[in-house]
């Protein structure tokens, strides 16, 4: 967030965020909770023109606010971590944190559908 007057960080990462979705949604069409994320997630987007690189954007909105986008492009990386670990637990590639001690555990997916 070094430089306040070029406002892109908000769109990148919401745009980070909707291109792990919009790849994993189709290989996990069987997990409802995914499509639900994504349809939420674009409806947001939409909403307060998160990717938008123009002045409608939400990066040219908070210009003068470089904490508040710095927030939301922290939540957003957080949102897109998060939604790729899920991803690699239900495809069986990924790893738990147990974090009670945190270590880290492998994870066998049990065959649950939403």
């Amino acid at each position: 967030m070094e430089n306040a007057t070029i406002p892109t960080e908000i769109a990148r990462s919401a745009t980070a965020c909707k291109e792990v979705l919009d790849t994993h949604t189709p290989n996990l069409k069987e997990h409802t909770w995914i499509r639900s994320a994504q349809v939420d997630f674009n409806l947001w987007c939409s909403a307060i023109k998160a990717t938008s690189f123009d002045k409608s954007g939400m990066d040219y909105r908070l210009r003068n606010y470089p904490d508040a986008r710095e927030s939301i492009c922290n939540l957003l990386d957080a949102l897109k971590t998060s939604v790729e670990g899920a991803v690699g637990i239900y495809s069986g590639t990924g790893k738990l944190l147990v974090s009670n001690n945190n270590a880290i555990a492998n994870y066998e997916p049990q065959n649950e559908r939403d």
